[in-house]
C-alpha cells in the first residue's frame, strides 16, 4: 500500500471513498461559487445557513469515517474551515452576485465540529462496517 493509504482506515477500496470525499468538496466548492441568480430560491429565512452546517457537517463525519489518525483528521478539520473561508473570500473577489458572510463561516465551522464530533462514537467504524457488509452481500450474490 501507498504512504497515504495507511492513514485511511483498513478498507477494502480506499481511493475510492478518498475519491468520493474529494468528489464531495468538489460539489460543494462548485456549488458555492455557482451565481446566486441560477440557485433556486431559498424555501425560507436563514436556510441557506442550515445547508452550510449541514453540509459541512456530512464532510467532517465522513473525514472521520476515513482516516484513521485523529492528527489526521485534525488537519482535515482545519482544512475543511479553511476551505470554508476560502469559499467566503472567493465568492467575494470572483462574482458578482455573491459576497462573503461571516455567518457562513460560522455555520460552516460549527458543522465541521458537529461532523468531528462523530469521532468520539462507535459510528467512526462506519465506513468499515459498510464494506464488510458489502462484501457479505457480494458474495451471497456470486454463489
Amino acid at each position: 500500500m501507498s504512504a497515504p493509504v495507511r492513514r485511511l482506515r483498513p478498507q477494502r477500496w480506499p481511493h475510492a471513498w478518498l475519491a468520493l470525499w474529494i468528489a464531495m468538496i468538489a460539489v460543494v466548492l462548485f456549488g458555492s461559487l455557482l451565481p446566486a441568480q441560477r440557485l433556486p430560491p431559498p424555501a425560507f429565512d436563514g436556510i441557506d445557513k442550515v445547508q452550510h452546517l449541514f453540509g459541512y457537517a456530512v464532510l467532517a463525519a465522513y473525514a472521520v469515517l476515513l482516516i484513521a489518525r485523529v492528527r489526521l483528521q485534525v488537519f482535515a478539520m482545519l482544512g475543511l474551515v479553511a476551505l470554508g473561508i476560502g469559499i467566503e473570500l472567493a465568492q467575494d473577489a470572483l462574482t458578482a452576485t455573491r459576497r462573503a458572510d461571516a455567518a457562513d463561516v460560522v455555520a460552516n465551522t460549527l458543522g465541521v465540529l458537529l461532523g468531528w464530533s462523530l469521532q468520539r462514537t462507535r459510528l467512526r467504524e462506519m465506513l468499515v462496517a459498510l464494506e464488510a457488509w458489502l462484501m457479505q452481500v457480494r458474495t451471497r450474490v456470486t454463489r
